[in-house]
């Protein structure tokens, strides 16, 4: 599955970023992450809950967000913005399809109301 370039930008930037760290560090590891550490070194969970923490803080949401709710907002606005079941669960790394449609069930519903809206207005 590919990836945007707003994405490859950010990531970009990311690596930029990383890369200053990288040199104002005698003891840097580089096992090859995307997001270790201040001096490549593994993220702990309190690190990375602390991270995400101020994240959601300075984007005005609740702090009790875990990391799954953002990754079922991500497969919801997918769906919501037309992309076909099978796309979005391959994107959620499912191996069945039928996992995605279980999990979103409430989405599909919502969707289905809106199909039969919409050809309401074709009649």
């Amino acid at each position: 599955m590919g990836i945007g370039p707003r994405t490859v930008d950010v990531l970009n930037a990311h690596r930029a970023h990383q890369l200053k760290e990288r040199m104002a560090t005698a003891t840097w590891e580089d096992p090859g992450w995307v997001f270790p550490n201040t001096r490549g070194k593994v993220r702990r969970r309190d690190s990375v809950m602390r991270s995400l923490r101020g994240f959601l803080r300075e984007a005005e949401l609740p702090t009790d967000v875990r990391f799954h709710d953002l990754r079922h907002t991500a497969d919801t606005h997918a769906l919501r913005q037309g992309r076909p079941i099978h796309e979005v669960s391959k994107m959620l790394g499912h191996a069945d399809p039928a996992m995605t449609l279980r999990r979103n069930a409430h989405v599909l519903d919502d969707m289905r109301d809106e199909t039969a809206r919409a050809m309401d207005e074709l009649f």
